[in-house]
């Protein structure tokens, strides 16, 4: 799970920066393009500190049964195998980089990742029972849905909407259970839908470990 509660700390290797980097999946918080078949992919997240959880999305081909198998090091953990929503997405550069295209890739148990986010704040709270848990992450998304498409969105007391990202590709749970005190709404997409993420975008994850983002506007999301 990503919403992680860990104070341990551990070093990281050196970072290598590539300018056109190839495509990769993601498994919480980058989707590319879906056609025919859902497409799942992986990440893993490295913990700094406290406040800095780094999020490495693997690149190129990982199958279920290798991502099961690796064996982590004490300040690794495993997000759960992720199916995105969206059509397409891109991210514009790694967190921390400040020119569109710089991306930072390190090999961590044999195998090539990603930094395409980092939490900032883990452990959020939304609702008094606690339905609701989240982060705060840093990172530049955007997220694309095609004309046609009815995606679930949830609304906060406040009025703030979030839009529907991704899934636990292992869920049990279909439905998520949502608060009485916020809205289940469906985001319906007249035309090619372009949603670029709030720079430090709230995760908000349900009881089925679906995972809403944003917040965003309602002129943002064309309602």
């Amino acid at each position: 799970m990503l919403l992680l509660q860990v104070l341990l700390a551990c070093a990281g290797s050196e970072d290598v920066e590539d300018t056109n980097p190839p495509e990769v999946e993601d498994s919480g918080l980058f989707e590319e393009e879906e056609e025919e078949e859902t497409r799942v992919g992986f990440e893993i997240l490295q913990v700094v500190s406290q406040d800095e959880i780094i999020v490495w999305i693997n690149v190129g081909d990982l199958t279920l049964e290798d991502f099961d198998a690796l064996e982590l090091e004490s300040g690794w953990f495993k997000n759960e195998p992720r199916e995105g929503v969206p059509d397409a997405s891109s991210f514009d550069r790694s967190p921390g980089e400040t020119e569109s295209g710089v991306f930072t890739f390190e090999e961590h148990y044999g195998i090539e990742w990603m930094h395409n986010a980092t939490v900032t704040e883990a452990s959020l709270s939304f609702d008094e029972g606690g339905l609701l848990s989240g982060a705060l992450v840093h990172k530049h998304h955007t997220v694309e849905y095609d004309e046609g498409r009815s995606v679930p969105a949830i609304v906060s007391p406040e009025g703030e909407h979030y839009i529907l990202v991704s899934r636990d590709a292992e869920r049990t749970q279909e439905d998520p259970s949502i608060p009485p005190t916020w809205q289940s709404i469906m985001v319906e997409t007249t035309s090619r839908h372009s949603l670029p993420l709030p720079e430090y975008t709230v995760n908000i994850r349900t009881d089925n470990e679906d995972s809403f983002q944003g917040p965003l506007t309602t002129g943002e999301l064309g309602l």
